[in-house]
């Protein structure tokens, strides 16, 4: 039977939802990653103890365990770096580097591909800057690979971004940090080269890709699942009198449209819509609260307060230049938030215009205050109706269906 190796330096849910999904295939051979707590294992103890959050993110289903294949040392040591505020080691290009444990991790896969048996037949799947070293090796004994990518290609994505910097110069700083260097662009490159498959969490990353890929069946766009969907009667009642409140949740960067979002709310004027933002300020508070918009401040915190606070709001915004598929626009109508988001935030399908929200252009604030009033002059009882209509469209992307679809595209791959 053909193996599959699966592999992610971190982790994350799309992640172990794939891990499920080739383990009910009976496909699943060996599944690594840095850390993980499964089952009772050593990690799992860890998590348990005050201050462990990281540890206890990176829990798995315990029926996962007979398959990790753990490489912990050097994350373990970048994620204690962090914790003491000693940077310099985990930066890009340190020994502790994201980059280097990525590297690291996909050595270890090409390695145990090259000692498997010549006889064997296998499929490697990996993600975005961790698959070079394993696609080489498994290309070598004839294996298929499959590349995940989560977000925007990299030609695109730079693109985007230095056309931003050149619009909102003192906004370049929240957009990308360093330059993406050569030989991270050669990896990149050369990853998508040396993938069979190529699977996209929307239709903006499908879109994001290089010409050479359209009409290459190669690519399968894959949305991700909705996390836990509240009940109709949990959704707060409306009231006429209280303020339209918009929610933006994410990192305070013009990445995300945020400058953008400033510049709609000044159209707006509006003294009924209370804006609330959630996030981490990329430039220090002060910067944001000097663009001339008011609004409530709310600084990163666990999840389920994130969701407590969704819950509260009445639609999210998410303007946002370029993304993969920010699972926050699930999460917010998971609560029953209709969205405002661009056809770059990778969300577009849950768009049902007027209905669940409103797609609106990237850069293009008269646009997007345009749609933010649209929502924001709805009675209490049209608020609440596109926020049922909000629960019915997420209700059908689940993990399940996630799951279904890589099981397809695998069958796909070990049939051809």
């Amino acid at each position: 039977m053909p193996s599959i190796y699966h592999s992610h330096p971190t982790g994350n849910q799309f992640f172990k939802n794939a891990a499920l999904a080739f383990l009910e295939t009976g496909h699943l051979k060996e599944l690594w990653t840095c850390i993980a707590a499964c089952g009772n294992n050593s990690w799992t103890k860890l998590s348990r103890l005050p201050g462990m959050g990281e540890i206890k993110r990176r829990s798995y289903p315990s029926e996962l365990r007979p398959y990790l294949r753990l490489q912990p040392f050097r994350e373990l040591i970048r994620l204690g770096l962090n914790r003491t505020g000693i940077r310099n080691p985990t930066a890009r290009g340190g020994y502790f580097g994201v980059d280097k444990i990525y590297q690291n991790l996909d050595k270890k896969v090409a390695k145990r591909i090259q000692k498997s048996s010549e006889e064997d037949l296998g499929v490697i799947y990996a993600y975005d800057d961790g698959a070079l070293r394993s696609f080489e090796e498994a290309r070598k004994r004839g294996w298929k690979t499959i590349f995940d990518l989560p977000i925007a290609y990299w030609e695109t994505m730079e693109e985007l971004l230095r056309e931003e910097a050149e619009r909102y110069p003192e906004w370049a700083p929240t957009l990308m940090g360093e330059e993406i260097p050569k030989w991270k662009k050669e990896r990149k490159t050369r990853e998508l080269e040396l993938s069979d498959y190529v699977v996209c969490p929307s239709e903006f990353v499908a879109r994001s890709l290089p010409k050479t890929c359209e009409n290459s069946g190669k690519v399968s766009v894959i949305p991700f699942g909705s996390p836990t969907i509240i009940s109709q009667n949990e959704i707060p009642e409306q009231k006429s009198s209280q303020k339209f409140k918009l929610l933006f949740v994410g990192g305070m960067s013009q990445r995300k449209g945020l400058a953008d979002l400033f510049e709609a709310i000044k159209l707006l004027k509006s003294q009924n819509i209370e804006l609330n933002i959630l996030g981490e300020p990329l430039m220090g508070l002060q910067f944001y609260k000097k663009q001339g918009v008011d609004f409530n401040y709310h600084s990163t915190r666990d999840h389920q307060s994130v969701l407590t606070l969704m819950t509260s709001c009445d639609a999210l915004i998410l303007p946002s230049i370029v993304e993969g598929r920010a699972l926050v626009q699930q999460e917010a109508m998971a609560r029953g938030l209709p969205l405002i988001v661009t056809a770059n935030a990778g969300a577009e399908d849950l768009i049902e215009e007027g209905v669940t929200g409103h797609l609106v252009p990237i850069r293009n604030p008269q646009a997007i205050a345009t749609a933010i009033d649209s929502i924001a002059v709805r009675s209490s009882d049209e608020l609440h109706q596109m926020k049922m209509d909000c629960l019915e469209k997420v209700s059908s992307l689940t993990w399940v269906n996630y799951r279904n679809s890589l099981s397809q595209l695998m069958s796909r791959a070990l049939s051809a």
